[in-house]
């Protein structure tokens, strides 16, 4: 029963959750295959299936090895090895896509995510090719969602940097001192041998929070991708205009909605997402996946 039931809940998160769901979901699937086959060549001494996805799923800072595995840049942001890596990751992607969400709705989670990945190891291949103190480490291996994370992270921190988190211990505290104290202690493990972490988590924020600003001015740095994938869409029929058919009137309800949803916001921002209600909390998870 009790498997039956998680299957059921993990198959309604898949086609019903929000994409930072599924993301997570994702993240933990590969990591409970990645451990099952660590520990059968652990116990078996066979790690042939081990090292080659270390191989194939960990992003190289060396160009030349990226160029012969450049799928490495996609699968090195869901692979993860150590469980707590993989907690902490998990924990900080539930919190600030909750606070993404909430403010911009899911559309670009999956987009800011990946794109995030992707710049977070540019500036590590970038740091460990052409500072002279890394360069005599070798090119330096990258895995984790950490860079795609710090992306929504700062996204977050861009949309509403006062939005608050109750911390245990300490209480409110506004999300862009949270991000900022994280950013603060990746440049503190510097030396601890941990510069190219710092460099990917910089690049990520850097998406994330640049994405946020430019959206603001006006540019969405995704429609591009928007207007190809459009090419591929089938039009629906309700959407087809006739000459003469006047466009239907835009409820007063959405004007209701959207005036609720400005109320809330400002309650969130006196007194922290805590404060509400369950019922304001599903409103406002509804009405963000309408924007």
């Amino acid at each position: 029963m009790l498997t039956g039931s998680l299957k059921g809940d993990i198959e309604y998160q898949l086609r019903h959750g929000h994409m930072a769901t599924k993301l997570i979901l994702l993240n933990v699937a590969v990591f409970i295959v990645v451990s099952f086959f660590r520990v059968i060549g652990f116990f078996t001494g066979w790690d042939a299936v081990t090292a080659l996805m270390l191989r194939e799923c960990m992003a190289s800072g060396s160009m030349a090895e990226v160029v012969r595995h450049p799928w490495s840049l996609l699968l090195y942001q869901f692979f993860h090895i150590q469980f707590f890596h993989l907690l902490f990751n998990m924990l900080w992607l539930y919190w600030f896509a909750e606070v993404f969400v909430l403010y911009q709705g899911e559309k670009r989670i999956l987009s800011v995510y990946l794109l995030g990945g992707l710049i977070g190891w540019v500036l590590f291949a970038l740091a460990m090719n052409f500072i002279p103190v890394l360069q005599q480490r070798g090119p330096g291996l990258l895995l984790g969602a950490s860079a795609g994370i710090m992306a929504i992270v700062w996204a977050a921190v861009a949309l509403h940097p006062s939005h608050m988190f109750n911390l245990l211990f300490i209480g409110p505290v506004k999300i862009v001192y949270v991000a900022a104290a994280s950013l603060l202690v990746d440049f503190f493990a510097i030396a601890d041998g941990e510069a190219g972490t710092y460099f990917a988590h910089l690049g990520g924020a850097l998406l994330g929070f640049g994405y946020v600003k430019l959206l603001q001015s006006g540019w969405d740095i995704f429609s591009p991708i928007d207007a190809v994938a459009s090419l591929f869409k089938k039009r629906s029929k309700l959407q087809t205009a006739h000459v003469g058919q006047a466009a239907p009137r835009a409820s007063s309800r959405s004007t209701d909605d959207q005036k609720r949803a400005d109320e809330i916001l400002d309650k969130i921002s006196r007194s922290g997402y805590d404060s509400l209600s369950k019922e304001e909390k599903d409103f406002l998870f509804k009405y963000s996946n309408k924007l």
